[in-house]
């Protein structure tokens, strides 16, 4: 019996053992490998080899003429590459002559060539199709002559890069591109996020925007470019990319390209202070300006026009009439004017400022000009990541009046000063917004017991918005008439957001939003009037002006308003 318990006891300590799944599944036969090799040797074409673990590596990759997925069982599954017995070992992946009809996908894995300083192609596509979706590698150090961690050469026929990232890879830095296309025939395609130099060493070579992400950047390089050849297919967005141009010594056009749209592509056109882009149906051509007021009659409705290097303004910024952006190409763009109406949108026109400084100063006391106002009827002004930089004047920056429409989101003023007692920006009449972080703002709201401003997401910025109210009646001097308890703010009733400058007033916030209220000073409690029938629902407030409900009313006085009448009552 001892004999059979020890027994008994061996088997049980094997199971696990034995039932442990291997490396590498073979999802379509079912089969398991030991290791990676041995899997791709015996897989055939369209076979799924899913990795269960964290793996080494220690030979090159090629499927042949295959198709084959090669996959992490989930996202961060490992494959270190190893030199092995083979010290010459300094690719991972090497799509050869005999790939030709083949085609290799890497996805959910985790690339970590730490072990392999490479001084050759790490991943070489010389024929085939290569795919590597939410790959990462990391920790390689690549002093290679041949240019691009992931290169697509010879007669490669697709390549598809999504979600392809980089982690403390060291590159050299006489060729510090992650890719390297010397295809002219295809365009590699790059999708979700990407943030990676690419080189392009053929004349016709391009890439493909097959849907980044908004937030991706890709440094594009090259030395020739044919102009009538896309850079960028698949997209009219700028933002996603950057342009250098690496001339030789020996070029004699050393002119600065830029990304501009043409149709749906992005093509290489000589650099320019503004970029005029009209959207593509109207079939006008992108083009370039020293200023913005140099392409403005030229855009259409719906055109953006891009500020790439400081321009100063001379002239109104009106477009009669249109819709239009004026987009920064990048945190330093400014736009500089003095002594003019600078963006001044006429009737019936919806001009967005977005990613721009302004420098704007009025060297004379006239009410007419200003750096941005929406005062004409229909009109209306959004001021997107706005800064303004070193301005000054005797009347406000920034206005709307005559029923134009105002929204700040996230406006900032550095170095501003007023020449009068003004504030940086006043809103004249209802429909006006604001949002986001706002930093160094003073507000005035003209017509504060009618007007309402709409604060929605509004945030804390560096301190509270300094806000003077204008135009309102209190008990005092309107006792039958006044603005106590007009709802100021919608969307908002966090009265911390906001620094008060009128004395006698308070700001109260419920669920409505954020209210103005008359303070009344109770003198004494032979003050306290008896209490009179009136018309209407009886509101209830304690002496700071703050509303209280009827049925919560403690012993005290408070104020009632009733049929437009105001009394002072004692609770007992």
């Amino acid at each position: 019996m001892k004999k059979l318990y020890s027994t008994t006891l061996l088997l049980l300590a094997l199971a696990p053992a034995a039932l442990a799944q291997k490396a590498v599944t073979n999802l379509t036969s079912g089969t398991e490998f030991d290791g990676l090799s041995a899997a791709i040797t015996a897989a055939e074409s369209g076979d799924v080899l899913q990795i269960n673990k964290d793996i080494d590596v220690s030979f090159v990759i090629n499927p042949l003429a295959k198709t084959i997925t090669i996959q992490g069982v989930t996202p961060g599954i490992t494959i270190n590459v190893k030199n092995g017995s083979n010290a010459s070992l300094k690719q991972f992946i090497n799509l050869n002559k005999d790939a030709a009809d083949g085609a290799l996908t890497l996805k959910d894995i985790v690339v970590n060539a730490e072990s392999t300083p490479t001084t050759n192609k790490f991943i070489e596509q010389a024929n085939g199709s290569l795919t590597l979706e939410n790959v990462i590698i990391k920790n390689l150090t690549y002093n290679s002559t041949y240019p691009g961690i992931v290169r697509t050469t010879g007669t490669s026929t697709a390549t598809t890069l999504m979600n392809l990232s980089f982690e403390n890879c060291v590159m050299p830095e006489n060729s510090p591109y992650e890719i390297y296309n010397n295809q002219g025939d295809y365009s590699p395609i790059i999708s979700g996020n990407a943030d990676y130099d690419v080189w392009l060493n053929q004349s016709t070579a391009s890439i493909t925007d097959g849907g980044m992400t908004a937030d991706s950047k890709v440094n594009i390089f090259y030395n020739k470019h044919n102009s009538s050849v896309p850079v960028v297919k698949g997209t009219t967005d700028i933002f996603k990319f950057n342009l250098e141009v690496i001339y030789n010594d020996t070029d004699a056009d050393k002119t600065p390209k830029m990304l501009a749209p043409t149709g749906n592509d992005l093509f290489a056109i000589n650099e320019a202070n503004v970029l005029l882009i009209n959207p593509a149906e109207s079939g006008v051509q992108s083009q370039g300006g020293s200023t913005i007021g140099a392409v403005q009659k030229a855009a259409v409705n719906g055109a953006m026009i891009v500020v790439n290097a400081n321009t100063t303004e001379t002239s109104a910024l009106s477009f009669a009439g249109k819709t239009i952006e004026i987009i920064g190409a990048n945190s330093d763009a400014t736009v500089a004017a003095s002594n003019i109406a600078l963006f001044n949108p006429a009737a019936n026109t919806d001009l967005t400022i977005k990613n721009l400084a302004i420098t704007w100063s009025l060297s004379s006391d006239a009410d007419s000009n200003f750096a941005a106002q929406a005062g004409k009827a229909d009109s209306k002004l959004t001021l997107d990541n706005v800064v303004f930089k070193n301005c000054s004047s005797k009347q406000s920056f920034v206005r709307s009046l005559n029923g134009g429409i105002l929204a700040l989101n996230g406006v900032s003023f550095d170095n501003c000063e007023m020449t009068s007692n003004q504030s940086f920006v006043t809103f004249n009449n209802p429909g006006c917004s604001i949002s986001g972080k706002n930093d160094n703002l003073s507000l005035t709201i003209n017509n504060a017991g009618t007007n309402s401003l709409n604060a929605e997401g509004l945030e804390m910025g560096d301190s509270p918005i300094r806000l003077t109210l204008s135009g309102l009646k209190s008990y005092k001097d309107n006792p039958d008439n006044y603005d106590h308890g007009h709802l100021l703010i919608t969307g908002c009733e966090d009265t911390s957001l906001f620094s008060l400058t009128n004395n006698g007033w308070t700001l109260s916030g419920d669920s409505d939003g954020i209210r103005v209220l008359d303070n009344i000073v109770v003198t004494g409690i032979e003050d306290v009037d008896v209490e009179a029938e009136a018309d209407g629902e009886a509101e209830y407030y304690d002496l700071r002006g703050i509303r209280m409900s009827a049925d919560a009313l403690t012993t005290g006085i408070y104020l009632r308003r009733q049929g437009g009448k105001v009394a002072k009552v004692a609770i007992r």
